[in-house]
């Protein structure tokens, strides 16, 4: 999340020194290790370790074999609830068991998947403590989607493995367990008609006139239908940066490949002519500067290909911070919204008809719920747009932000104006299972 300690009301981003780090691992998984770097994180920090040459895990462990490992502080306020996280370790374990291809989870050296531990909150020693929970994962090597080119395997490996990890939830889900219910975070697409609140972030008359009316439409015909929705336990957090690839192992299998054919040609957009109109209406230059940037280049292939002569498939699924009980076609549109913000390498339209006919694989959705998913998109769009300007304003120098505020608005805009029956016929090019 980009945002959540700004809607937290406060900064509850733990700040463990790295030099704290080995003392901490040592004491509580009996592993003596070196930090390699601090892996970038919003709300939690993350640690890269690798043991130190002679220490491991005991023998008979499952893990011995490892050697690097990711430490997870997460933050104070998610941190007040450790049962949720600790549904959310064993959500972890239950799609681990379905050989979904997730970092395993270490267990303490009493056994625990988890602890609530005391730190301090600034760093030094001699602070005001905080409680925070603690995990150990075992670090997957592999890289991530938002490092490569896509390829219509690849955005239809990223739906297959999204409509399996669901599916696979479906039974955990059964359980009877009150926390669940609870697992919710402030980037639940149910949350969208609070962006009403936050509007006048938005400097840009166009920008806030569509916004306000896909939440409008969005509350009407998605939130206050959602009986003629399938639910069940989703990731809600499909995005680049948790989908892992490789050219060396697929979690996957492979499109028919009369179905899954590369394009030979594509047509290309002159990037000045999309999203240039916008910036007139813009009256803070940061934004104004943010919508004139990017343009619409992702919404046509810029033909550019990898240079790797291997292809990448999709080989892992990491973080579910944000796993919730919601519905299944918001899984689909989250997902879909950053498969279509890649830079390059497939249209957006045609990438998200390739991870749907994926997702379907395992996961059916009714032609009605498939008729709201162009407006379940936007919405998220909307939503990204939104909470990004709000933590541009309070941190101007988020890169991450920045770069995905500046992304967000042109293809928004594209898929607004695109005719309901017209995105319904793109997003089912590629299915080829009978609803």
């Amino acid at each position: 999340d980009v945002v959540s300690n700004a809607q937290m009301g406060g900064n509850y981003k733990p700040n463990l020194s790295a030099s704290s780090v080995p003392m901490l691992v040592q004491k509580v998984y009996g592993l003596s290790v070196i930090v390699v770097q601090e892996l970038k994180s919003y709300d939690d920090q993350n640690f890269l370790v690798e043991e130190v040459p002679g220490s491991s895990l005991p023998s008979d462990s499952q893990f011995a074999s490892s050697h690097r490992y990711v430490l997870k502080i997460l933050n104070a306020f998610d941190s007040r609830k450790p049962a949720v996280a600790e549904i959310q370790t064993e959500v972890i374990l239950h799609a681990k068991r379905a050989d979904i291809p997730t970092p395993d989870v270490i267990p303490t050296t009493n056994g625990n998947y988890q602890l609530l531990l005391s730190l301090p909150k600034s760093g030094f020693e001699d602070a005001e403590m905080e409680k925070y929970v603690v995990r150990l994962f075992v670090f997957m090597p592999d890289e991530t989607l938002d490092q490569v080119a896509l390829s219509h395997q690849l955005c239809y490996e990223v739906g297959w493995l999204a409509g399996k990890l669901d599916s696979v939830l479906q039974d955990f889900s059964k359980a009877e367990n009150s926390v669940i219910a609870s697992m919710s975070r402030g980037w639940n697409m149910s949350h969208i008609p609070e962006l009403r609140g936050k509007l006048h972030i938005v400097r840009c008359p166009e920008q806030r006139r569509i916004i306000g009316e896909i939440i409008d439409k969005f509350e009407t015909s998605v939130l206050s239908a959602q009986d003629k929705f399938s639910k069940g336990l989703i990731h809600s957090d499909f995005n680049e940066c948790n989908i892992l690839v490789s050219q060396n192992f697929s979690s996957v299998p492979v499109k028919p490949s009369e179905v899954c054919r590369e394009l030979e040609h594509t047509t290309s957009v002159d990037n000045n002519d999309v999203g240039a109109t916008e910036q007139n209406f813009c009256l803070d230059q940061m934004q104004k500067n943010v919508a004139a940037k990017f343009k619409c280049r992702i919404l046509t292939s810029d033909n550019a290909h990898s240079l790797d002569t291997k292809p990448w498939h999709v080989s892992g699924i990491i973080d579910f911070g944000d796993t919730t009980f919601s519905l299944y076609i918001f899984e689909v549109a989250i997902a879909i919204v950053y498969i279509m913000l890649n830079k390059h390498g497939v249209p957006a339209m045609e990438a998200a008809s390739f991870f749907l006919s994926g997702y379907l694989q395992h996961i059916s959705l009714t032609d009605f719920e498939i008729k709201h998913l162009k407006l379940c998109v936007c919405a998220r769009f909307a939503q990204s747009l939104v909470l990004g300007y709000f933590s541009i304003t309070s941190d101007p120098g988020n890169e991450y932000t920045l770069t995905h505020a500046e992304r967000v608005w042109p293809v928004l805009k594209y898929l607004w104006d695109m005719p309901d029956e017209l995105a319904f016929v793109q997003l089912m090019e590629q299915v080829t299972s009978k609803l």
